[in-house]
């Protein structure tokens, strides 16, 4: 029996291993063995296909169409697709390597055109890599796949060309990457979409290119995986979607190359993901991770951006130019850091953006030069020395939190600061590096009606809110707040002598207690929350409070009992006067007749015994 279960055991985990091995679509049938290209061919015709296996390295000499399903293993050998000739993909087909050889694969040379070509106009087809290579050696502008109608799976290997790795015609195309390598090896993208609808998503593997490494319409979403490039890393084109989970974006550019371009119109989410621009050669020089331009509405729930440059960019425009307007930037929350810029820098007419949360932190922390910035939370923070210059392409500040600057569009300016924390050597800078005229300068809106501050901010503090010093995570900081209500449920026997306060005021309640009273307080703010009242005294919080008073009445103090004599027992309190000597005869009386009864039983016992 146990040599029975042994063999069990052994073919258990023979099929386990084979299963993770070897493709699932490989299991249906044996491999047919190809040797040659006539033989290969035969099995592109209609009704043929299959599982193909080939034995030997084989050229295609022509353009040949794959016209049924395939699972082609190329067993370690090369196919190779003659110089200026396609191969057409018509139906599903999956390539692999049964022997994972680092020299096997499909190669093919075509000057500025396509190697594999997925579908046609009419025929929709799918290109399947689970491991091995389709590479394009053509120097001058060779490309990999063109999808003309279909999809373009990669769940390992690699795609490489000089030109396009994999390029996508089809409004309903799509292409997915789930592991392995897309590249390509000259200044154009590895992965070219410039069709609304299509969709590309990417769950892991590695997409490169010197530039554009992306280039995409449509849909995008990233949930794993590295995109990288030289220049711009990722360039989504006018009104597509774009869902970020996961994974991380960089650009190596030390100049003008952006890790993500967001073009006009485009909604993009970013759930979390890593973002970088980090390289800069100069003060002027360096990428940033994401620009965002006209009508793009951007929302960080989550991500670290590191840059050298501004972390994030709207798209500013000259007086009278509407190119660069209407953006729209929300973060929620994040890490987003510039070495040299701003964390965020927004010149985009009637544009908008809202902090909830998130750290900002940058030479300056934010830099607004048009539109409108409210501040809700988060934590702000200018790094540099306080300076300003009179740049009219870029920022103009560093050394403050926020920077407030007008600009060579002229457009109005305003910002609300109802939370968050703001350090800088200048918490809040307003400027006019330009020296624009007083009407453009009078466009400029700032109102501080809450938040934490490195130091005042008293010019902006909205009329009725007002500056308090206080301890903010370990620091004395300006705190921005209004006063808050006290509300008196029953006020008979106490006064309060006033009727607002701010936070961290003492209040001190004066009582008028009947005699023989005390009045007792429980104090709570809008939460629900109780505040401490010591000597009638409490400190206010953030917020209104209700007091509540209640009398309670003094107990009277009890009276000291005298303390017995020790000759004289205690005797119980009757309201009967009882001389010492009465009680003390009674005893004697009670103990006689106690004793004489107790003899009297027992003499008749005994006189009983002597009659038995």
């Amino acid at each position: 029996m146990k040599h029975i279960l042994k063999h069990i055991f052994m073919w258990v985990a023979l099929a386990a291993f084979i299963a993770v091995a070897v493709p699932k679509s490989v299991f249906a049938d044996e491999f047919i063995s190809v040797k040659t290209s006539d033989e290969l061919r035969a099995r592109f015709a209609l009704n043929t296909g299959g599982n193909v296996r080939m034995d030997e390295d084989i050229t295609l000499s022509g353009n040949y169409s794959m016209k049924s399903p395939m699972n082609l293993d190329l067993n370690g050998h090369v196919l190779t697709i003659a110089n200026g000739k396609c191969l057409f993909a018509y139906s599903d087909i999956t390539v692999f390597d049964s022997q994972n050889k680092e020299d096997s694969g499909i190669i093919g040379s075509f000057d500025n055109n396509y190697i594999l070509r997925v579908g046609s106009t009419t025929t929709s087809g799918s290109i399947t890599l689970e491991n091995s290579k389709i590479i394009s050696t053509s120097t001058n502008g060779g490309r990999g796949i063109l999808i003309i109608k279909g999809s373009v799976t990669v769940n390992g290997g690699l795609i490489e060309a000089p030109g396009y790795a994999i390029a996508n015609n089809d409004a309903a195309g799509e292409i997915t990457l789930n592991n392995g390598t897309i590249r390509a090896t000259t200044n154009v993208a590895g992965i070219y979409s410039n069709v609304n609808g299509s969709k590309l998503t990417v769950n892991g593997g590695t997409i490169s290119s010197p530039n554009f490494a992306v280039y995409q319409a449509g849909t995008f979403t990233m949930n794993n995986g590295v995109i990288e490039s030289a220049g711009t890393a990722i360039r989504i084109n006018p009104n597509s979607q774009v869902e970020i989970n996961g994974g991380r974006i960089e650009t190596t550019s030390s100049t003008i190359g952006n890790a993500l371009a967001l073009q006009d119109g485009t909604v993009a989410v970013i759930n979390n993901a890593e973002i970088y621009a980090k390289n800069g050669v100069g003060e002027d020089l360096g990428a940033s991770c994401i620009v965002a331009f006209k009508n793009v509405d951007l929302t960080i729930n989550n991500a670290v951006l590191e840059a050298w440059g501004h972390a994030i960019s709207g798209n500013g425009s000259w007086e009278g130019d509407t190119e660069g307007t209407n953006a729209k930037i929300t973060i929620n929350d994040g890490k987003i850091t510039s070495s040299y810029g701003a964390a965020l820098y927004i010149p985009q007419i009637n544009g908008e953006t809202v902090i909830n949360g998130g750290e900002m932190t940058g030479a300056t922390g934010i830099e607004i030069r048009a539109g409108k910035l409210t501040v809700k939370g988060g934590k702000i923070t200018g790094t540099g020395e306080y300076s300003v210059i009179d740049n009219t392409n870029g920022n103009t500040t560093t050394g403050a939190a926020i920077s407030v600057a007008q600009h060579t569009s002229k457009q109005p300016i305003e910002v609300i600061i109802e939370g968050g924390e703001m350090s800088a050597a200048v918490p809040i800078s307003f400027t006019n590096p330009l020296n624009l005229d007083q009407s453009i300068v009078d466009q400029v809106s700032i109102t501080a009606r809450g938040g934490y501050f490195s130091s005042s901010v008293d010019e902006y503090v909205e009329d009725g809110y007002s500056e308090v010093w206080m301890t903010h995570d370990g620091k004395r900081m300006v705190y921005i707040t209004k006063p808050h209500y006290i509300d008196t449920n029953n006020s008979e026997h106490f006064r309060v002598a006033r009727t607002r306060a701010l936070v961290l005021d003492e209040i001190e309640l004066e009582t008028n207690a009947p005699e023989g009273y005390i009045v007792k307080f429980e104090i709570e703010d809008s939460d629900g929350n109780k505040i401490e009242v010591v000597n009638n005294k409490f400190i206010m919080p953030d917020s209104n409070i209700v007091i509540t008073a209640t009398l309670e009445r003094i107990p009277e103090e009890p009276a000291t009992p005298e303390t017995p004599s020790e000759d004289v027992p205690e005797v119980p309190d009757t309201g009967i006067v009882t001389p010492v000597e009465s009680i003390t005869k009674t005893s004697v009386l009670v103990g006689a007749i106690v004793g004489g009864l107790a003899g009297l039983f027992a003499s008749r016992k005994k006189i009983k015994t002597l009659f038995e």
